[in-house]
């Protein structure tokens, strides 16, 4: 059986590839930027630009790092987006469920459970932390 083959991959022998990595990036967000277009339909433009602008973040500093990919290891560019995304995903979660009116909810189908929200405070932790204990083993 060959290494490609094994359950942990190896994460840190990773090439960087355009497809993958803006893929994953714009995958990653584009809720965002739906969220802001059923804001904005629904008159709350002032509210719209809290996840445009976390969606601006979140693809400038996938831009940012891609731009570095010669001198950084795509773990390390990976967890670098998902820091960023540990904060720019729950401003936005927060800021809609929050100061979106009912109407806009409705229409999002939004989740009123307090699981809900606990998978978008730990989601994109848990998963930097997976990547870090994955290198961990790798490297010892």
């Amino acid at each position: 059986m060959n290494a490609s083959m094994g359950i942990a991959t190896d994460i840190s022998q990773s090439r960087w590839n355009a497809s993958g990595w803006f893929g994953g990036a714009i995958g990653s967000c584009a809720w965002m930027a739906i969220i802001a277009c059923f804001l904005i339909g629904f008159g709350q433009t002032g509210l719209a630009i809290v996840p445009i602008v976390c969606f601006a973040v979140t693809m400038t500093a996938a831009v940012m790092i891609w731009r570095r990919r010669a001198h950084i290891c795509v773990a390390s560019g990976m967890l670098t987006l998902i820091g960023v995304l540990a904060f720019t995903i729950p401003i936005t979660w927060f800021a809609t469920s929050l100061f979106a009116n009912d109407a806009v909810r409705a229409s999002m189908n939004w989740p009123s459970s307090p699981m809900a929200t606990l998978m978008v405070l730990f989601a994109a932790p848990a998963v930097g932390l997976w990547m870090l204990f994955v290198e961990s083993r790798r490297t010892a």
